[in-house]
């Protein structure tokens, strides 16, 4: 399993400096790649603070946020919010590796402080900067969450023995943040085939399947048909 993968945790508490030079070009990079591979337009703001000033919106839940990471694309393009899910999180996790903070925000920002085409939707943002250790309240929360993490036999109905790649890969996925730690997406493995679905009940929904298959395959390899239901290809 990916190092970042079990190092990542929601980052809400930040020092509020701007990111040096170098990590900005970084970041940047990275963008451009999966900007690439995707078809999306995600955009690195280095001051959207404004976002996040009003206490209303953010509920007190931030401290100090300064760049943001904001993930949209053409309203028409096909898987458009699970791309924002699956791409972002690869870019999540290369921004842990980098030793930085993060954290998905899927609506407690101010959505009208950033700039956004006609054409096209924002799916989602994420913070990113060096950050401030945890506080208690922090550490307690974050207690919480581990102990209402979903063992992975949950996660899976299966109708033989499951393999060694398959258990270790929803293992990453019991890792893998979720809209309101919900832990939706859930495998089937029958009949030699690999599947993973989502209800569609909420409107993280399709991000939080793309998470889901990112971490999946970033630990076993293969790839997912893009959708609900999607199959698995060793």
């Amino acid at each position: 399993m990916r190092d970042a993968i079990e190092k990542r945790f929601s980052v809400r508490g930040y020092t509020g400096e701007s990111l040096d030079g170098e990590k900005i070009e970084k970041i940047k990079f990275l963008i451009n790649k999966y900007n690439e591979q995707s078809g999306l337009d995600i955009q690195f703001v280095e001051d959207g603070s404004k976002a996040f000033d009003s206490a209303r919106k953010t509920y007190g839940m931030f401290r100090n946020v300064r760049s943001v990471i904001v993930f949209k694309g053409n309203a028409e393009l096909e898987n458009l919010d699970e791309k924002a899910g699956f791409y972002g999180e690869a870019l999540l996790l290369d921004l842990v590796d980098m030793g930085l903070g993060t954290c998905w925000v899927g609506g407690t920002f101010d959505k009208e402080s950033f700039s956004c085409p006609e054409n096209e939707r924002i799916v989602i943002v994420m913070t990113v900067g060096e950050y401030q250790k945890q506080n208690m309240k922090e550490k307690f929360i974050l207690a919480q969450l581990h102990k209402k993490r979903k063992a992975w036999e949950t996660r899976i109905d299966a109708d033989t023995d499951i393999p060694d790649w398959v258990k270790e890969g929803i293992e990453a996925v019991v890792l893998a943040p979720s809209a309101v730690n919900s832990q939706k997406p859930h495998f089937n493995y029958k009949n030699g085939e690999l599947s993973v679905n989502i209800p569609d009940d909420h409107s993280m929904t399709k991000v939080d399947l793309g998470i889901a298959k990112y971490h999946f395959i970033c630990t076993s390899g293969g790839s997912f048909t893009w959708g609900n239901n999607a199959v698995y290809t060793k």
